[in-house]
Formats: structure tokens, C-alpha cells, sequence
């Protein structure tokens, strides 16, 4: 292995000697420290130390040894009739006797770095499936909260239609929505987090959107912690995804509410600087130290029992959208974290939640038959009670064989086929393909934990319904899909 990048820390008791070993390192390729770097501030490979030197000397590298994330060795420098029982039992990985030879210095020295090198790989790897791991974990959340978040969407809708006389129980079901909605924003961001490939971004009034989130922050926090709110005149129209707008100040405002303790006060504040717009999180608490400073944003790194992701994740989400975070921070006064981001030059995109009670009473009746096929029953009776409010006729089925039996015998007044991708006897595109043998030109949605579009070869009126889904968007697809076919875009 090339000792090319390794830094080794020599600490002699004699002035020549530690001249001469250091002189030879360096011919050798290495970068030789004469002290010991203050923790987080330089990486090191390995430490010579003679045991002549101070207890004092010796107990500081110890210490040093103990806090290295990966193995470090710490080589005692003995002279020759010196036991080195002791050393070992302080907790030295080996003792070198004087006089030292080099070459044999730097064989020995040699694979104490093959085999840290060889740890380091070894963790990585470790570090890797982990990550692996976590990953599918996430995802398999994800995956089921997503399928738990549909029905409360879709009935959250399906009681908006029947409330539209009572104003009061219609408010508290839009709150309940809005919620969900939310809750489906930070579900997609663990999809995102997973395949970074289909993220996207919005626009949005920035000022606007923290008002409408400040009363969640505020609830979330302990009730002896006061949360300020300054926000600059005018609006600030950034380009970022909302749920990573949430998460990001949720993310910060956490860390505030930890660093602030049991009682206090933390600062939200949001404004425009040099053709930017900034948003500053500011606590008085205890403030970070040298090695919390050094490690703030590395991933499962911590200074308290927490998992270590949130900041990482937030400086994520910053650099995504292009922008900047930096901090501040002194011990025993506070913690100031700002973002700077770039301050969009048109407000193109406005973002609200469609009033789905007002968009069905506009719905002209429509005929026909709708086949539902999905293999949890209340998800076919949702299904079924939204489709005929909307003047359907609605055939279900919990399985593929049944859907294919039902077809059979309905087959020219069905005009669109809803199912589930995943059904317990067959996959979506095995039933669609049997009934497209019998109408080829049928509409299909299908509903689907998965992020990616579905799409069938020579399939173009197919459509993909992501859960967790509102009736809402159900509604849109099936008003798609039912136009006239002259002004369906193809997705062949």
C-alpha cells in the first residue's frame, strides 16, 4: 500500500530522534504531525509515541485513541530493556524497542496501515448495507403507510361531498385532509430519498406557505417553548418541492427545541438578501461545541441518543434546490442556522387544495358501467359509493377471476376499468391484457403503491392512480379518459 496521504503524529522524548524519524517518514511519502490535532480538526493514520514522554502525553493519546472513529494505532516507543506488559495493558496496539532501525520502522508501520485500510473498507461496507437496509426498510413503510393514507383521503372526500350544508363539520374535514395530503408529501420523500431520479419541484410563495404551516410548527413544540415568526413584507417565490419545505423546517425547528432544553425560545425568521431569499432558525441554547461543529451534517452523526439523519437531511434538501446553509454557533449562547435560496424570477405556479365538493356538484351525470376490481373490500365499497355520486354504475370484484367473469357478461356497457397492480391471484397486466383480447380499446387506471408509471405496449388510454390517492385525482383521470378520445394525449 502506498503511504502516499497518511498522516502519522511522532511525539519523541529526544529532539534528534524525533528529527531523524520524521525526516524519513516524509522521504517516504507520509505527512508527519509533531502534536496531536484537536479532535474533528485533521484525520490521522497512526500515532509513534515514546513512553519517556510526560503521563500526561500518554493519557492524551489514549483519549485521542478511544474517540477515532475507526481503529487508530498507537505504537509505544520502549526502550530496549523496558517491559512492555504494561503498555499493552494501557492499551498500546504494539511496542517498538530503541534504537529504531528505518526500514524496519516503516515495514512494521507498513501493515499497521494495510490492515486500518483494510478496517476502513470493512466498515464501508458495513456502512453500505446498512444504508441497503434502511433503504428497503423505508421503503417498505412507505409503501404500506401509503396504502393505510388512501382511504382516509379518499373518505375525507367522499364526506366533504355529503357535508356541503354543514359548513363547520365541511372546515374540520378540509383539516383533515390537508393533513393527509401533507402526510403524502413526506411519504414521497422517502421515495425520493430512495430513487432521487424522480424528484420534482415546485414553485411556490414562500411567505404564504410558512403562515399556513406556522400553526403545526408552533404545536409541535413543548408548551414552555415559544416559537417567534418574522416574515418579510411582500412575496418570495422560490423553487422548491413543499414537503421539502416541511421537512426541512421541521428538521430545524427539532433541533432547536433540543438545543433550547426544557424552556425557551426559538426564532423562524424569512427574508430577501442580495437577490436571494433566506430562511434563519435561531436558538439560545447551549451552543455546539468544536466536534459537533466539525460533524454537524455527516450522516448518523449526533452529540444526543437521536438517529443522526435530520441535518444531513436538511443540507440534502438545500443543495437540491440549489441553494446554501451555513451556521453559527457559540457555546453558551445559541445556535443560528441560515439557507439562502435562489429567488424565483416568475410566480408561474400557485399551489391550494381543490375543493372536490364544489368541482362534483359541476360534474355533469355520467352513464355506464365502471368495473372496480381490488382485493380489500372497503376499498371496492369507496370506489363504489364515490363512482355512482358521480352517476356510475359501479361492477365490482376482489380478484382477477372475477373481474374477468364480470366483464364477460357486462362487456358493452363497461366503460372504464379501475384495478389494483398487485392482486392475490394475478398482476394488473395480466388481467388487462385477457380483457383487452375481448375490447381492445377500454380505458384502464391502475392504482399502485409504486412511484413509476405504468404503461402496456399498445395501450395508450392506460393512466396510473399513485397511492395514497384523494377522489379527486381519481375524478380527474376518469374525466380524462371519458373526453371525447380526440383530446386524450397518448402515453404509448
Amino acid at each position: 500500500m502506498s503511504p502516499n496521504g497518511h498522516t502519522i503524529v511522532v511525539l519523541l522524548s529526544r529532539q534528534g530522534d524525533s528529527f531523524l524519524v520524521s525526516r524519513f517518514l516524509k522521504e517516504k511519502g507520509f505527512q508527519v504531525l509533531q502534536e496531536l490535532p484537536k479532535p474533528g480538526e485533521q484525520e490521522v493514520d497512526a500515532i509513534l509515541l515514546d513512553v519517556r514522554l510526560p503521563k500526561e502525553k500518554l493519557k492524551e493519546a489514549l483519549v485521542f485513541k478511544r474517540k477515532a472513529l475507526l481503529f487508530l494505532p498507537l505504537i509505544a516507543l520502549v526502550p530496549e530493556r523496558m517491559s512492555t506488559k504494561v503498555f499493552y495493558k494501557m492499551g498500546f496496539d504494539d511496542c517498538w524497542h530503541y534504537p529504531l532501525y528505518q526500514e524496519e520502522l516503516f515495514r512494521r508501520l507498513r501493515f499497521f496501515l494495510n490492515f486500518r485500510e483494510k478496517m476502513r473498507q470493512l466498515k464501508e461496507k458495513e456502512e453500505n448495507q446498512r444504508l441497503e437496509a434502511l433503504g428497503y426498510l423505508a421503503l417498505g413503510v412507505a409503501h404500506d403507510f401509503n396504502n393505510l393514507l388512501s382511504p382516509i383521503l379518499s373518505y375525507a372526500d367522499l364526506c366533504l361531498l355529503k357535508a356541503r350544508e354543514d359548513e363547520e363539520l365541511a372546515s374540520h374535514l378540509r383539516y383533515i385532509k390537508e393533513l393527509a395530503l401533507k402526510s403524502r408529501g413526506l411519504i414521497e420523500q422517502i421515495f425520493s430519498f430512495c430513487n432521487p431520479a424522480r424528484d420534482t419541484e415546485d414553485q411556490i410563495e414562500l411567505i404564504a406557505e410558512i403562515r399556513q404551516l406556522f400553526p403545526l410548527l408552533k404545536a409541535a413544540l413543548p408548551k414552555d417553548i415559544r416559537l417567534d415568526l418574522e416574515l418579510a413584507e411582500g412575496p418570495c417565490w422560490v423553487k422548491i418541492h413543499p414537503s421539502k419545505l416541511h421537512r426541512l423546517l421541521l428538521n430545524l425547528i427539532t433541533n432547536a427545541v433540543k438545543a433550547t432544553g426544557q424552556s425557551g425560545q426559538i426564532l423562524l425568521k424569512v427574508g430577501r438578501e442580495d437577490g436571494k431569499v433566506f430562511i434563519m432558525v435561531r436558538d439560545y441554547g447551549k451552543g455546539l461545541d468544536e466536534e459537533a461543529r466539525q460533524n454537524l451534517f455527516k450522516l448518523f452523526y449526533s452529540s444526543r441518543k437521536t438517529t443522526g439523519i435530520g441535518l444531513n437531511i436538511v443540507k440534502d434538501i438545500v443543495e437540491e434546490a440549489r441553494g446554501e446553509i451555513s451556521f453559527e454557533s457559540q457555546e453558551g449562547v445559541g445556535t443560528t442556522f441560515k439557507i439562502l435560496l435562489p429567488l424565483a424570477k416568475k410566480q408561474t405556479l400557485t399551489r391550494a387544495i381543490s375543493s372536490l365538493t364544489e368541482k362534483a356538484l359541476k360534474t355533469h351525470k355520467t352513464s355506464g358501467k365502471i368495473l372496480v376490481v381490488d382485493d380489500e373490500i372497503t376499498i371496492l365499497e369507496l370506489f363504489k359509493q364515490f363512482l355512482e355520486v358521480l352517476g356510475f354504475e359501479v361492477l365490482t370484484a376482489s380478484s382477477g377471476q372475477e373481474a374477468l367473469r364480470l366483464f364477460a357478461q357486462h362487456q358493452e356497457e363497461v366503460v372504464l376499468l379501475v384495478s389494483d397492480y398487485f392482486l392475490t391471484d394475478t398482476k394488473g397486466d395480466e388481467l388487462v391484457r385477457k380483457i383487452k383480447e375481448m375490447a381492445p380499446g377500454l380505458p384502464v387506471i391502475f392504482c399502485t403503491g409504486a412511484q413509476q408509471q405504468i404503461k402496456l405496449p399498445g395501450l395508450s388510454r392506460l393512466r396510473t392512480l399513485r397511492k395514497p390517492f384523494s377522489l379527486a385525482d381519481l375524478q380527474d383521470l376518469i374525466s380524462e379518459l371519458l373526453a371525447p378520445e380526440k383530446k386524450v394525449s397518448s402515453m404509448a
